[in-house]
């Protein structure tokens, strides 16, 4: 899995990971992050090249490659995932995210929308209306308080999830109080306020509003589904065909609070400005999303990526059918003449005929077996407990190692601008590499044992480490009594002041003494022309304000008297 984005610095970041399978348990794991020499196809091969190499893996054993669909990245004719086919693996199977086209989906069918480009413009607009003012915010946060419900109006950009844009729809209509008092008490001083109040009391952007939160709640969950890190290809395709069904049978059906503003005019108490819609565009809209998601998802029927749906054990018959005896065996045939290089370069001695043999025998004691908890189980648990598979499961694992989405490397993203910001903008490659190996891969503090990195230390010194070494101090403090002459004071009346002189500091190394502050008379001190060392009072703090300020005599002698 691998995608690129831009950091703090406006590098290139070209993060990879890794995806895994053995015996039916699958690892992601982050491999490397960096910047290549461009964003072009030939550039992003070399890196890829160059990162395997670096990270000791075998780049025969590639099956698959997930991207966000971009063209230096899937292009058919020179794209990286073309190239990867021709120069290392004909068998690689290239994978274009499902969030990603989840997304390109919704904004298909709602590009055109003006009520979208309304409610989007009053989302965005009454979010950084209060973020960027603590003025309205503790105003609104009054309001909130005296309604008794709401929350801050939450970021609907920068991202491309839909769950943030149902969470600000859900916000909006949580708070629709609170905004309402706020921005009417606002609206007489304040344009903004007006226009967004404006926007708001439309009954045709509210309506759309609560028509679109209750339209996308099942995508929703889709999306957050398609997010996890334990998702299967085979999984991802059946979510997507209830999610389609779901859609279908939304057509011609109003949510209660939609149906509640149509009939009085009002949201939660307040009257709304306008004519009542009349929302003929809604089966369309859900339509169009049905569409826009099949044509994004549903491919060719008869190809790799459709066959891995009969990993799950949702789409089984049931036992004892007979659908059940053909169920699965042309998808497996259809896997293992597609990856027939990279399987039998496992185990030579695999033919179609054991494979059929194998799936069917299989197929019959997990029904047997699990019967009733086939709902919950996984293919770790079966290929572990049934270890005389070893052929079928070098298919299985082919198949549990395509990716469907590239959702971790977003995930890096989001570390990546944590770890390199405007202040360290200047952090190299290699160490925000290791930061990020760090951040995502290594243990919760919970459950760290520090022993194999306290070995590690104590082993990469030349000369050994000094266990018992105990810092000293460089210097001390002690008071002594400078008697001050002056022609105005009597010898009886003199001034007694304290000076604090550092203790000689020893090297520990060399046992030489390092000459003392008190060798020094105060006149050398003030001499610009005195012939003493700056190294000499590096020990000592305070004598550090003497090499950095530029204070006159008058002060400096103040200072050295005090």
């Amino acid at each position: 899995m691998m995608d690129g984005t831009t950091d703090i610095s406006g590098d290139e970041q070209e993060a990879i990971y890794v995806r895994t399978s053995s015996q039916g348990a699958v690892t992601e794991r982050f491999l490397n992050i960096g910047s290549p020499k461009s964003t072009k196809s030939e550039d992003l091969f070399e890196h890829v090249l160059a990162v395997f190499k670096e990270c000791n893996v075998d780049k025969d054993k590639l099956v698959g490659m997930g991207s966000d669909g971009a063209s230096n990245m899937t292009g058919s004719r020179s794209g990286l995932s073309t190239l990867l086919r021709q120069r290392i693996n004909p068998e690689i199977v290239n994978v274009h995210c499902m969030c990603h086209r989840l997304e390109l989906a919704f904004r298909d069918t709602l590009k055109k929308s003006k009520l979208y480009d309304k409610l989007m413009t009053l989302l965005i607009g009454i979010h950084y209306f209060y973020k960027k003012s603590y003025k309205n915010k503790s105003a609104l946060l009054n309001a909130i308080e005296a309604v008794g419900k709401g929350v801050l109006p939450p970021k609907v950009t920068g991202t491309r999830w839909l769950p943030h844009l149902c969470r600000g729809i859900g916000a909006l209509l949580k708070t629709y109080r609170a905004l309402d008092a706020q921005l009417s008490t606002a609206s007489h001083e304040n344009a903004k306020a007006e226009g967004l109040l404006k926007l708001m009391l439309d009954k045709h952007v509210l309506a759309f509003a609560i028509f679109l939160q209750d339209a996308l709640d099942h995508v929703m969950t889709l999306s957050l589904k398609l997010q996890r890190d334990d998702v299967t290809l085979s999984d991802s395709l059946c979510w997507v065909e209830s999610t389609l069904e779901l859609l279908q049978e939304k057509k011609g059906r109003k949510c209660e609070s939609l149906c509640h503003l149509l009939e009085t005019g009002m949201y939660d108490g307040i009257k709304l400005k306008g004519v009542t819609p009349t929302m003929t565009y809604t089966d369309d809209i859900l339509q169009g999303l049905s569409d826009a998601i099949s044509n994004r998802f549903m491919t060719d029927q008869k190809n790799v990526q459709n066959a891995t749906k009969i990993l799950n054990f949702g789409n089984w018959p049931a036992a004892g059918t007979p659908e059940l005896q053909e169920f699965g065996q042309e998808e497996v045939l259809m896997v293992f003449r597609n990856f027939n290089a990279s399987i039998c370069r496992v185990t030579a001695d695999i033919t179609e005929d054991n494979l059929v043999n194998q799936w069917s025998l299989l197929k019959k004691i997990v029904t047997k077996k699990y019967g009733g908890k086939m709902s919950s189980l996984s293919w770790k648990t079966v290929l572990q407990e049934n270890c005389d598979f070893q052929q079928i499961a070098l298919v299985i694992d082919v198949m549990l190692t395509i990716p469907s989405t590239s959702v971790k490397c977003e995930t890096a993203f989001s570390q990546l601008k944590l770890l390199k910001t405007c202040r360290r903008s200047k952090l190299g490659t290699s160490v925000l590499n290791d930061l990020m190996i760090v951040k995502l891969q290594s243990p919760s503090i919970a459950n760290f044992d520090p022993e194999d990195a306290i070995e590690k230390w104590l082993a990469a010194s030349v000369m050994g480490r000094r266990t018992t070494y105990i810092r000293r101090p460089k210097s001390t403090r002690v008071t002594t009594t400078v008697v001050t002459d002056s022609e105005a004071l009597s010898e009886n009346n003199a001034t007694d002041t304290e000076e604090i002189v550092p203790v000689p500091s020893y090297d520990i190394d060399t046992a030489e003494a390092r000459p003392s502050v008190s060798t020094y008379s105060i006149d050398m001190l003030c001499d610009k022309d005195s012939d003493y060392d700056d190294d000499d009072f590096d020990h000592d703090s305070e004598c550090f304000d003497f090499q950095t300020e530029s204070i006159n005599l008058d002060k400096l002698m103040f200072y050295l008297r005090e």
